[in-house]
């Protein structure tokens, strides 16, 4: 396993989160079921480090070779649907996911699913019987098991049974999801699902960062206590980016590198777009590999298949970018390319396309091809031009050359702006997709187009960057906060089918952690406006809005009677006037700011606050900071108590 030294993952968690986390996939492992689809990105990769943790490939009681992703289902649906034909029934189907907000992403995952099946069994739009019968065949084939769902409702529960280990409200449902995604990050592994994550050359690590002073580096990118570096090239419509994290500082060991080469968008074309190219790349590289499930995937027609295929696609040139890095920056030996390509996360990953033995040889033979063939990287990434074609729009020049250089953030700017100006951006896109996830759960969860309509909660890659250039951020800063809050769980990077415009785009999606940034920034805050909320909790949501709007204003105006005239005290209270549309947002979503009434900051987070003005840490800043929140905290519920005084409660 790649451990971070003595550290286990009982850790990163309550005793009782641990227990039942780890009960809860001992019980999928030891199903019988011939398809245990893991939902990608984290509960895909939280099994994976259980996994890893038990040694449970090795362990011949646990079924782990049957453990795919929500990806390889789509993939395999052309032999359930063989199965189907020939004995009339399915093979029963885990779903397995971490937690369950709303459900809108597995129903879905189900949706597409079930249209491949028909559509591999030719069943004809107008024959309702038959689509009933296979409907209905389908559902007593599926099995949702997560280990916590919310207490609300979700758009599933009437049409398909969802068994659950943990049944919790919002508050404890977001502890338990940050300490997810936080161990994700810590732990020596990508949280990645289709893009290929490899173990650099301790040396090669070191002294990356050795070179860098963090405090004056432009090209050191510090977010939540962890330090990002990454390295690009971009030419012909492909950015190729590798990126890696600096851990020393934070008391972990992270030397995992991720490759991730970007287009923007790609036209459907049959024969010079998206699938003309799917065609080529299989007969031209993957036809070299006998009997290649890879190349009969890309091989496959449906439109539904439009997104497995592209992340296929991405994880091949991840794959040729990588070694084309490792040849420039450590060692150019076809050996040691290929040594370095099969020391990384190719299993996890294999397990997004199909299930890992059956492609594993496959895998390792396009490893050995690409690490002796230099020249086939230029091949396929200028097939892959041709494809992308000559009108596509960038916000920004490219910086064309043959070899990578290291992304930097723009002299002017801030770290802080930075980030704070994406997490306000994909905040407001996951609020946006949590009032329309509770509407239809409200109004109607049979809505047949619920898994469609709800893309409220994706923007396209060329969106997100005209949206940083209009606030003055340069490309490559864009891309360095970007990737800081991927790997942090916040948002997740994907490849979709747009059908108005017949092209297949990079897209962005706001996951359910984006929704924590805005009140994390406001964590001294949050305790008082809970008290002011709990004393208004009987009257209608209208009203507690109206409430805490005047109590936001009356929080500044009494701040400035009390002496808070630091510079520090005034910029967090102009964040929150800032931030109020966006907080009260939440009565209009359905939810409640109380709720956020939990330990919102990790030990990384803390440890932030204890770096000095080199980047270096100090125990007694960090513990000055903690002083002074605790402080301010006590004062604004002070405020609080006035407050409601004031207005009879």
């Amino acid at each position: 396993m790649m451990r971070n030294g003595d550290e286990v993952l009982s850790t990163y968690f309550s005793h009782d989160d641990y227990v039942g986390l780890s009960s809860f996939h001992k019980k999928i492992w030891l199903s019988k079921a011939p398809y245990k689809v893991t939902v990608a990105r984290r509960e895909f990769n939280l099994n994976y480090l259980f996994m890893e943790e038990e040694e449970a490939q090795y362990n011949e009681e646990y079924n782990t070779n049957d453990i795919i992703s929500n990806t390889a289902l789509l993939f395999c649906a052309k032999e359930i649907a063989d199965y189907y034909k020939a004995l009339d029934e399915f093979p029963e189907i885990l779903i397995i996911d971490d937690i369950l907000i709303h459900g809108r992403g597995i129903k879905k995952l189900i949706g597409r699913f079930e249209k491949l099946i028909l559509s591999f069994l030719e069943v004809g739009e107008g024959d309702d019987l038959w689509r009933k019968k296979i409907h209905k065949d389908i559902f007593s084939a599926l099995r949702i098991h997560v280990f916590a769902k919310n207490t609300q409702g979700i758009i599933l529960e009437d049409e398909y049974p969802v068994y659950t280990e943990k049944l919790l409200g919002d508050a404890k449902l977001r502890v338990l999801s940050q300490q997810i995604s936080r161990t994700l990050q810590q732990f020596d592994v990508a949280n990645t699902s289709y893009v290929l994550s490899a173990r650099l050359p301790w040396n090669f690590f070191k002294e990356e960062f050795k070179k860098e002073d963090i405090a004056a580096s432009e090209n050191l990118f510090q977010y939540r206590g962890n330090v990002l570096k990454y390295y690009f090239k971009e030419k012909g419509g492909l950015l190729e980016t590798i990126r890696f994290y600096d851990s020393n500082r934070n008391r972990n060991n992270k030397q995992m590198a991720t490759s991730l080469t970007i287009f923007e968008s790609i036209p459907e074309g049959k024969e010079n777009g998206f699938y003309g190219l799917c065609t080529w790349l299989a007969d031209e590289i993957l036809g070299i590999i006998s009997f290649s499930c890879l190349a009969n995937y890309l091989l496959l027609p449906h439109k539904n298949l439009i997104r497995p295929k592209a992340q296929l696609l991405s994880f091949i040139l991840s794959v040729l970018s990588y070694a084309d890095f490792y040849r420039e920056k450590i060692n150019e030996d076809p050996e040691s390319v290929y040594r370095g390509l099969i020391q990384s996360d190719y299993l996890k990953i294999a397990a997004n396309f199909d299930k890992p033995k059956r492609i594993q040889y496959e895998l390792l033979q396009l490893f050995k091809y690409i690490s002796q063939h230099k020249g086939v990287k230029k091949y396929v990434f200028e097939k892959v031009s041709e494809a992308i074609g000559e009108d596509v729009v960038s916000s920004e020049k490219s910086a064309e050359g043959e070899h990578f250089h290291s992304g930097s953030l723009d002299v002017q700017k801030s770290m802080k702006s930075l980030h704070e100006t994406v997490e306000n951006l994909f905040y407001d896109v996951g609020m946006d997709a949590e009032y329309e996830a509770s509407h239809y759960i409200i109004t109607d969860p049979k809505v047949d187009k619920v898994g469609e309509t709800l893309d409220v909660d994706t923007i396209r890659l060329n969106q997100y960057y005209s949206f940083m250039d209009m606030n003055c951020f340069s490309k490559q800063a864009s891309l360095g906060a970007l990737f800081n809050l991927m790997d942090n769980g916040l948002l997740a990077m994907n490849l979709e089918w747009v059908e108005p415009l017949n092209r297949v785009f990079c897209v962005l999606k706001a996951g359910e952690l984006s929704t924590f940034s805005v009140p994390r920034r406001l964590i001294t805050f949050i305790p008082a406006l809970s008290m002011v909320e709990r004393a208004y909790q009987n009257s209608d949501n209208r009203t507690i809005k109206r409430v805490m709007a005047r109590f936001i204003e009356y929080l500044r105006n009494r701040s400035s009677l009390d002496g808070f005239e630091e510079k520090a005290d005034r910029e967090e209270l102009d964040r929150l006037d800032q931030a109020k549309a966006s907080l009260l947002y939440t009565y209009d979503v359905g939810k409640n700011i109380r709720d956020w009434d939990v330990d919102l900051l990790t030990a990384e987070d803390w440890f932030s606050y204890g770096l000095d003005e080199n980047g270096y840490y100090d125990g007694k800043k960090q513990r000055s900071s903690e002083m002074d929140m605790d402080l301010k905290t006590r004062y604004y519920k002070f405020c609080a108590r006035r407050f409601l005084k004031m207005k009879g409660k």
